[in-house]
């Protein structure tokens, strides 16, 4: 019995020798955590600052102006629209492409559901089935109004200017002014296709009407 005691002592004495090493590592993992918490990733810190997107706004209307869509939809800035922003800003010993500027909305269908980040204003015309000036040139391209921002438009198509009763849309490109006059055929007549944007399919009918707005947005959270 007395045996039985000591070994039950020991045994608790060496139990009580261990707390402190255990509250140790308690105390290690809440700071550890706590650190997590406060310190943000780097990653996180720098999607928060900033933004950098096109939206494009389509709205469309019956032959008395009243309307029955509207749909908003982010872009896809395409390679050659990289490349012209970073021509444009950066002396790199190549100016812009053509040395114009973006400023024209083309509607297209067919285009969209094969288009990817290699899309070229020659591939986006080939493969839109609309025919006719299905481009405008907003020729006063609003920069100042928000801060940050450049806004195309609104432009707005018209059956039968700009397309045939019963066309659909689907799909826009945005593009190059280049000087051309507005309105006319083809992303390519102006040079660069900047962004593509895949929208709903929108039947123009007779006598119907679609404005178009395009929104490049680079502000910051301190503008």
């Amino acid at each position: 019995m007395q045996i039985s005691r000591v070994r039950s002592r020991n045994h608790s004495i060496h139990s009580m020798s261990k707390l402190p090493n255990l509250y140790k590592i308690g105390i290690v993992g809440l700071l550890s955590i706590l650190a997590i918490t406060i310190v943000p990733f780097s990653g996180e810190t720098n999607s928060i600052d900033g933004k950098l997107y096109g939206l494009l706004t389509l709205v469309q209307y019956d032959e008395n102006r009243n309307e029955i869509f509207s749909q908003t939809v982010h872009n896809r800035l395409v390679n050659t629209g990289e490349t012209f922003l970073l021509e444009a800003s950066f002396t790199e010993g190549t100016a812009p492409a053509d040395n114009t500027q973006i400023g024209v909305i083309c509607i297209a269908e067919g285009v969209i559901d094969d288009a990817d980040e290699a899309e070229t204003s020659a591939a986006f015309d080939t493969a839109n089935t609309l025919t006719g000036n299905n481009c405008q040139a907003d020729g006063t391209v609003d920069i100042t109004t928000t801060q940050g921002t450049a806004i195309i438009g609104p432009l707005t198509f018209a059956e039968p200017t700009h397309l045939a009763a019963a066309d659909v849309v689907n799909g826009i490109g945005i593009c190059q002014t280049n000087g051309v006059t507005s309105p006319f055929a083809n992303c390519a007549t102006s040079g660069v296709l900047f962004a593509v944007i895949d929208t709903a399919d929108v039947t123009i009918n007779a006598g119907e009407t679609v404005d178009i707005t395009y929104t490049f947005d680079i502000t910051s959270d301190s503008n």
